[in-house]
């Protein structure tokens, strides 16, 4: 039912869902009781979002052993762990009312992923965990305590009325030990030590003041949960919902590149073409576009937004530039259609010697995996433009996909180079925000 309500609230655009793709159960079935009093199930319907997804994931008759094992396959392929793993059928989309492309296939896929924290999962918490012997000292600390803790009148008070986190650390090691028979390992304690002693208070705030009490405890240190707690404060869950982004919950550069290389894999040549277009529609509606005669703009690889319509386009009236790579900076040179050559890293670049001086430009687009507000740049990893950009005096524009926009701001270096606007998409132009 979890499923069902959630694609639901996706599909209408009234809920961000936040976390990893969900199992995929979406049969109804019927049981018929046989003669000797056991029962066959058979399958009568099956559960559609209002977009048209089904929830239920594939199955083959015969193949039930590989319909078992395939939320453990998840793990083997690095789903759980990497937004940049999860495979979706780019043949099953489908669009929520305000447009948003969702994916059948089976299960909910999240519109914000947030890998599976297993820092702290260590042999010795696993050996402690599987033994049930956080929750037998939790329980049996709290009956022995019971008198006192549940004066306490909520969960923040019971919390103050706990010994320090290194006290109990020490006496759940002690009891593992003597209870258990596990033998403390200080190395991995020490990393699973945040893990132990948030479960152990949570699991004591159960028995004293109730579910309500372990939830908040547990809940405070959830990745999930603190991110869908993120997104509420930054306005990312604002209804309504727009094809914005595809977000992680660490705001790693590798991460947020995969991420976005993963997104980029779900369109379609459709959309492709139809972003392009309100994007650059939208660069040339600008005073800065207009009024520039020297544009330098980069030429897109197959994964970027295109520019390859907007240079024919506008090519006889505008004066065009591309960037050539030159060791470990960019030169850059007059663009022609006619005389370009495949050069480093597979980008076209322009034929000749009549290099450009970059002060002399008047508008630079720039490419980049991703930008946010204050107009930082995840780039690519080698510091090519931010070397550029460095000596230009023009206004910069970042053009992008609606999900290559990030609502969290980007780690930038001390070298990143902000642009001066963002173009979205849907979202349009914005403004670098000054901090």
């Amino acid at each position: 039912s979890s499923e069902i309500l959630a694609g639901a609230l996706q599909d209408n655009d009234r809920a961000l869902i936040v976390g990893r793709r969900t199992f995929g159960k979406g049969l109804v079935q019927r049981g018929f009781e046989l003669p000797d009093s056991s029962e066959f199930r058979l399958t009568v319907q099956r559960y559609y979002t209002p977009s048209g997804r089904c929830i239920q994931k594939n199955y083959k008759p015969g193949h039930n052993g590989e319909y078992q094992t395939e939320i453990f396959d998840r793990y083997d392929r690095g789903e759980i762990f990497s937004a940049d793993s999860l495979k979706v059928d780019s043949t099953l989309i489908f669009h929520t009312r305000n447009g948003r492309p969702v994916y059948g296939g089976g299960g909910i896929v999240p519109d914000v992923f947030v890998p599976s924290d297993t820092s702290g999962v260590t042999s010795y918490y696993i050996k402690v965990a599987n033994a049930g012997l956080l929750r037998k000292f939790a329980y049996e600390y709290a009956d022995l305590n019971r008198e006192r803790l549940t004066e306490s009148r909520d969960t923040r008070e019971l919390l103050t009325m706990l010994p320090s986190d290194q006290i109990l650390l020490q006496s759940f090691v002690n009891y593992a030990n003597s209870k258990g028979g596990i033998a403390p390992r200080w190395y991995y304690i020490n990393i699973s030590a945040p893990l132990i002693v948030n479960q152990l208070k949570a699991l004591i705030a159960r028995d004293i003041v109730g579910m309500d009490g372990y939830f908040e405890i547990a809940n405070a240190t959830d990745p999930v949960v603190l991110e869908a707690a993120s997104q509420i404060r930054n306005g990312g869950a604002d209804f309504p919902l727009s094809d914005h982004l595809l977000i992680i919950s660490i705001m790693n550069k590798d991460d947020i590149r995969a991420q976005v290389r993963a997104r980029k894999a779900m369109l379609d040549n459709d959309e492709r073409i139809g972003a392009a277009k309100r994007v650059f529609d939208t660069l040339c509606s600008m005073a800065a576009f207009t009024l520039a005669e020297k544009v330098l703009v980069y030429h897109s690889l197959p994964d970027e937004l295109s520019t390859h319509e907007f240079l024919g386009e506008w090519e006889a009236r505008k004066q065009f530039f591309l960037p050539r790579v030159n060791g470990l900076d960019l030169e850059i040179l007059p663009y022609s259609r006619t005389h370009t050559h495949l050069g480093a890293f597979r980008i076209e670049e322009p034929d000749g010697d009549d290099t450009a001086d970059i002060a002399d430009i008047d508008l630079i687009i720039v490419p980049a995996v991703a930008y946010d507000r204050f107009g930082n740049r995840v780039g690519r990893g080698k510091g090519y433009y931010d070397r550029l950009l460095a000596r230009a005096k023009a206004i910069t524009i970042g053009v992008c996909y609606d999900f290559q926009l990030l609502e969290d701001e980007i780690d930038a270096d001390e070298h990143d180079i902000p642009v001066d606007f963002v173009i979205a998409d849907k979202h349009g132009i914005i403004r670098r925000r000054r901090k």
